[in-house]
C-alpha cells in the first residue's frame, strides 16, 4: 500500500497524499495491509470519479482482503491496472507514458 501511495503521489501530487493515513512498519500483519490497500483503492476510485470523470462500473474491482491476506496475483493485477489508468489519464499522462515505455 505504501509503495502504491508513493506512485500515486507522483502521478497526481495534488490529489494523492495518503502517506499520513497509512500505517508503516506493518511487517506480516495482513489486517494492516488490507487497511492500507483499502485506503489506496478508495482514493483511486474517488480520483476516477471526481477528477477523471470515468465510470468504472464494468471494471472488476480488486479485493483488498485477497491481496493483503493471500497475495492474490489476480486482484493485485486489478489494483495495478487502476493505478496505471490514473497515470495514463491524468494531466501529465505524456510524461508518465514515456516513463512506462
Amino acid at each position: 500500500g505504501l509503495i502504491l501511495a508513493s506512485v500515486l503521489n507522483e502521478i497526481a501530487p495534488g490529489w494523492f497524499h495518503l502517506g499520513d493515513s497509512l500505517k508503516e512498519n506493518i511487517n506480516d500483519n495482513w489486517r494492516l495491509k488490507v487497511s492500507n490497500l483499502r485506503k489506496v483503492k478508495n482514493a483511486i476510485l474517488d480520483y476516477y470519479q471526481e477528477v477523471l470523470e470515468l465510470d468504472l462500473v464494468e471494471f472488476p474491482m480488486p479485493d483488498c482482503n485477497l491481496i493483503g491476506e493471500r497475495a492474490n496475483e489476480e486482484h493485485l493485477g486489478r489494483l495495478l491496472q487502476l493505478v496505471l489508468g490514473c497515470a495514463v489519464h491524468c494531466d501529465e499522462k505524456e510524461e508518465h507514458i514515456k516513463k512506462i515505455m
